[in-house]
């Protein structure tokens, strides 16, 4: 079995994987490796009928900036041996994660895998239909919420896009419903807030649906490599002494309510009406931080796309066989 975990960022998902990855049966990967959500595409005109192809692309996530820092780390022949196996038909890029995950869950002496990765559920289709022993888990957790998470997380700073964000939530809260009703069983979504206010009886319930059974305690999520109670800035700091706000500014609000009603709605979210006066007083300084998020963006993205290049013009594609 197959266990892959997604949901926005700043949504609870690294809470799941320890909960989950604390089971006896269960060898979660104790980082994001970007495997559907960057390494497909980069993969997308590799050819993979040439074995010296395959072994490049294996060596890529092998040194990938995730996996470097796991627990412990599958070594490149086990994984070569697992692809070996595969017979009549050419490997893919999805028969190459199978391979480096089953390969960890042999290092840790498990007979399951686990996968999760923020956005994971744009692919949760394509993973789902490549792996007939898979379930996926969506988390979903109110986007004013993980909104303040992400602002805070980035000290205030402007990287975070609120309308990459807010189309992100949007498209990953209507991909919960779809893909529930098309996979059923083997598509569990879980709030957020509902994990928080009894971990141990959500975990109870969703043990059953992914074929396992509930083990005492595997709430705590002390058992899973890489977790150390928390993935998240937004307690207070300590050492600062300040203390994060508990709500959105009023513009953020406004944007997030107005365009995400239906969204909200569906998934039990109150929405305090603000004052008209409020509103207004606040959509001056929403729109200048719009556009100069917008503006920020989009000069990260011009440098980033430099370098990209200058990369590809001093980095050969992977050897094929003549």
């Amino acid at each position: 079995m197959k266990i892959f975990v997604g949901g926005a960022q700043r949504s609870g998902t690294s809470l799941v994987r320890s909960i989950i990855g604390s089971h006896s049966r269960v060898a979660f990967f104790p980082y994001d490796v970007k495997l559907w959500t960057k390494h497909l595409m980069d993969f997308s005109s590799w050819d993979f009928r040439d074995s010296d192809t395959v072994s490049q692309a294996v060596d890529r996530i092998l040194v990938d900036e995730k996996v470097v820092i796991a627990d412990v780390i599958p070594r490149r022949e086990a994984v070569l041996k697992r692809l070996a196996l595969i017979e009549r038909r050419e490997i893919t890029a999805t028969d190459i994660f199978d391979a480096f995950l089953l390969s960890y869950a042999d290092l840790r002496d498990r007979d399951i895998y686990g996968l999760k990765t923020p956005w994971n559920e744009f692919y949760a289709e394509d993973i789902l239909n490549a792996y007939d022993d898979a379930v996926f888990v969506h988390v979903i957790r109110d986007p004013r919420k993980s909104a303040l998470s992400a602002i805070f997380v980035d000290g205030g700073s402007w990287f975070y896009d609120p309308m990459l964000h807010l189309t992100r939530w949007k498209r990953s809260a209507n991909l919960a419903l779809e893909n529930k009703e098309k996979f059923g069983d083997r598509y569990q979504v879980v709030r957020y807030e509902d994990l928080a206010k009894d971990p141990a009886k959500v975990a109870a319930e969703l043990m059953p649906s992914l074929g396992l059974a509930y083990e005492e305690g595997m709430e705590r999520g002390d058992k899973q490599p890489g977790w150390t109670g928390t993935n998240t800035s937004f307690a207070p700091s300590e050492s600062s002494g300040q203390r994060s706000p508990q709500e959105l500014p009023a513009g953020l609000r406004f944007l997030y309510e107005s365009r995400l009603a239906k969204e909200l709605a569906h998934f039990d979210y109150s929405v305090c009406k603000q004052s008209p006066l409020r509103v207004a007083v606040a959509l001056p300084g929403l729109w200048l931080r719009l556009v100069a998020v917008f503006l920020l963006h989009r000069g990260i993205e011009v440098k980033s796309s430099v370098g990209k290049m200058g990369l590809r013009l001093r980095s050969p594609k992977p050897v094929t066989s003549a």
